[in-house]
Order: structure tokens, then sequence, then C-alpha cells
């Protein structure tokens, strides 16, 4: 997988996200677009993933990437306060898909809601 393949399916899986509770709210759209930014996405390099009908997340060939991965689409499902079922069923999915146990997946969780409340302090 190339480092453009890595990134494209990153962002593909945090865009799964967001939009799993039937909404893209401002502050996930907001972090997407500093996410995608960050990672030198370009809005061309995007267009094929946001533009797409149906999308489903994407495993990559090793842990640490899943890892990466699964703690950004947590920070995005609890951006706006709220982790809603369908958010942390795709996350919950992902993990389990990466072999990825449920303590560990609980304490993901969590860092990502205290960090949440962390930033609005």
């Amino acid at each position: 997988m190339t480092d453009l393949q890595k990134k494209l399916t990153s962002f593909q899986n945090l865009l799964v996200v967001a939009a799993s509770d039937g909404s893209l709210g401002n502050e996930e759209r907001g972090i997407l677009m500093e996410i995608g930014g960050d990672m030198g996405l370009t809005p061309e390099d995007l267009k094929p993933i946001i533009t797409a009908k149906d999308l489903s997340f994407v495993l990559h060939d090793n842990l640490a990437d899943n890892l990466a991965d699964l703690g950004d689409m947590l920070t995005i499902a609890a951006a706006d306060g709220v982790v809603y079922e369908a958010e942390y069923q795709v996350c919950k999915d992902f993990a389990t898909a990466a072999g990825i146990s449920d303590d560990y997946f609980n304490e993901m969780l969590e860092y990502a809601k205290e960090y949440k409340d962390e930033e609005e302090e």
C-alpha cells in the first residue's frame, strides 16, 4: 500500500464514523478537514471518498496503523460531546475486525471522551 493509499484509507475510516450518525456536524467536519490537511491530502485526493454513495471502513495491513485509525475514529465520534450508538458500533466493529481487544477499545474510548472534556475546559 502506497503512502497516499494509507492516508486515503485512514481518511475514509474517519469519514465513515463521522457520517454514521446520519449527519456531519460542524465540529466533525472541521476536525476532518484539519486531519485531511495534516495528512497532506488535497480536495482532489478526497473527492472520490467524499462523493461515494456507500462507504465502509478499511483495515490496514498492520496493527499500529489500525490502532492509530481507531484512536482518530474515536476522537471524531466524541468531537460533538456525544458518542452516538451508530458511531460506537462502527468503531467497535472496526476494533473487532482489527483484532483489538474489548478492554483496549474501552480504554481508547474513555481517553477520547476525556480528551474532548479537557479541550472544553
